[in-house]
C-alpha cells in the first residue's frame, strides 16, 4: 500500500471511532489499551518532534527499535508526513 494511502486509511478509521480501542501492550504484566485518539495524539507529537529537529522535505528517517508500541507510533507519524520517506531497520 502506498503511503499516501496508508495515511488516508489511518485518518478515516481515526475519525470514524477515535474511542475504539486499536491496540493493546502488556507492560509489567498488565495489559494496557490504546485508542485510536490515544494513538493519533501520541503519532501527531512524533510528527511535530520531527518538525522541529528540522526534518523536511525529502527527508529520511530510520527506526531502529525491537517491536514495541513506540516503534508502531514512529512508523505512523512517518507515514503522517508526506514529506518523509519511511525506513524501517
Amino acid at each position: 500500500m502506498p503511503v499516501p494511502e496508508i495515511s488516508l486509511y489511518w485518518h478515516k478509521r481515526h475519525d470514524r471511532d477515535p474511542a475504539h480501542v486499536w491496540l493493546r501492550e502488556k507492560k509489567l504484566g498488565i495489559w494496557r489499551s490504546w485508542t485510536w485518539a490515544r494513538v493519533g495524539e501520541a503519532v501527531r507529537e512524533i510528527g511535530a518532534g520531527l518538525v522541529a529537529l528540522g526534518f523536511g522535505d525529502r527527508e529520511t528517517a530510520s527506526i531502529l527499535a525491537n517491536t514495541r508500541v513506540e516503534w508502531v507510533l514512529a512508523d505512523l507519524a512517518v507515514f503522517d508526513k508526506p514529506a518523509f520517506a519511511a525506513v524501517a531497520v
